[in-house]
């Protein structure tokens, strides 16, 4: 039997953090948008669903295995949301804080070497990628 520590409940509840995702190459399969999502501890936000793997970068896991989130930064979500039963790819990068907030998540589009990655990612597996 598997079990979950309590130390990697939350990771199996909503996936990783988007802090942790910062400079990475990912490969979003999104799943579904949820407006107005109330599980989050600041308040009901847009979220989307979705399944994801860390192609590079510093948050990439060994083996790359997919694994499932919920992320609900806007800038995020509106990439993400449009995209329901697609991929998206991108590098997880920050833009300018402003008004004394944190800078806001972004995906930044692949470079060509990126598409490469992750073209050779997805010719690997063997069934659907997601």
């Amino acid at each position: 039997m598997t079990f979950t520590r309590p130390s990697e409940a939350g990771r199996a509840k909503f996936g990783p953090k988007m802090a942790e995702l910062e400079g990475s190459l990912v490969l979003f399969e999104p799943t579904k948008f949820i407006e107005q999502d109330t599980r989050w501890t600041n308040g009901a936000a847009d979220t989307v669903e979705t399944d994801l793997v860390v192609l590079e970068g510093p948050a990439v896991l060994e083996g790359r295995p997919k694994e499932h989130g919920a992320f609900y930064q806007a800038a995020i979500v509106r990439v993400l949301r449009e995209n329901v039963g697609g991929m998206v790819l991108g590098r997880v990068t920050r833009g300018q804080a402003k008004g004394g907030k944190s800078a806001a998540f972004l995906l930044q589009d692949p470079s060509t070497e990126d598409e490469q990655v992750a073209d050779a990612w997805l010719s690997e597996q063997e069934e659907a990628p997601f």
